[in-house]
């Protein structure tokens, strides 16, 4: 017995519709939770206080992310699957029955999306402070004796009795008498 050519497409259609969503789906846990999996922190213990040498020690046995690219993708994507469930609760229930079962799951998506921001957030600001405690450690006493007095007050301009107007104009034009 053979089977008509119409079940054997609408076969196919559906295995390949199967095979691209499977596919799709085994996909997304490399594109989502970033902040959980990919974001490092720096070496425990790089609180204490350490010597410049120590600190670039565990810069270079344990690099940390300092990015935050990974966080945000971890963000947008938790508010899209907060929008999603919540467009999956607003659907009929009786051509949808399956819609809470969605909408559940997309929030408990978002939750850990969320979750991998925070985190991942935390690790990268955890390693900013580590590069900047690193960097002020780097530059050691030098930095203590840096002043800053010569910024003070801007104005008003010392006069420096030279005045490339001089030349032009035949007078001065700055504020010192003539001598």
């Amino acid at each position: 017995m053979r089977i008509p050519d119409t079940v054997n497409q609408s076969v196919f259609s559906w295995a390949r519709s199967l095979r691209t969503t499977l596919s799709i789906l085994l996909l997304v846990p490399f594109l989502s939770a970033c902040g959980l999996l990919f974001v490092k922190g720096p070496a425990v213990g790089w609180e204490m206080d350490l010597d410049a040498g120590e600190l670039e020690t565990m810069a270079l046995t344990q690099p940390c992310t300092s990015s935050k690219t990974l966080v945000i993708v971890d963000g947008g994507l938790a508010g899209l699957q907060a929008i999603f469930g919540a467009a999956y609760l607003s659907l009929d229930s009786w051509e949808y029955p399956d819609k809470n079962a969605y909408a559940i799951a997309s929030f408990l998506w978002s939750g850990v999306l969320t979750a991998g921001a925070v985190v991942g957030n935390g690790r990268a600001n955890n390693c900013r402070l580590f590069n900047a405690t690193l960097a002020d450690a780097r530059r050691g006493e030098a930095s203590s004796l840096a002043s800053y007095e010569w910024l003070g007050t801007p104005f008003p301009v010392p006069d420096l009795v030279a005045n490339a107007f001089d030349p032009v104009f035949g007078s001065s034009i700055s504020n010192t008498p003539k001598h």
